[in-house]
């Protein structure tokens, strides 16, 4: 399986777009985020991709809870700052 990483897209549509288009070309598996998305309208962008995706929370990105409902919306997997159990924050 493809992994396409990507990280501190912050807020940059016309980016994130970008990458998806080329996620999807060379048939990605799975995205992973890494984060700083910011907004939570963010990652709207990502429902194109034709991928699992999955991420953590970064040092800015706002709204937290907000962009934890969006992303479960979109399927994306975004469990907090570290993911998993380890994330003590959130």
């Amino acid at each position: 399986m493809k992994i396409g990483v990507i990280s501190n897209t912050h807020d940059n549509l016309p980016a994130i777009e970008e990458a998806v288009k080329i996620f999807n070309s060379v048939e990605v598996g799975l995205i992973i985020h890494a984060g700083d998305r910011n907004a939570p309208f963010s990652p709207t962008k990502f429902a194109a991709a034709k991928a699992k995706i999955v991420g953590v929370l970064g040092n800015v990105d706002g709204e937290r809870d907000y962009l934890k409902v969006k992303a479960k919306e979109l399927g994306i997997e975004l469990p907090g700052d570290f993911g998993g159990n380890r994330d003590r924050r959130n």
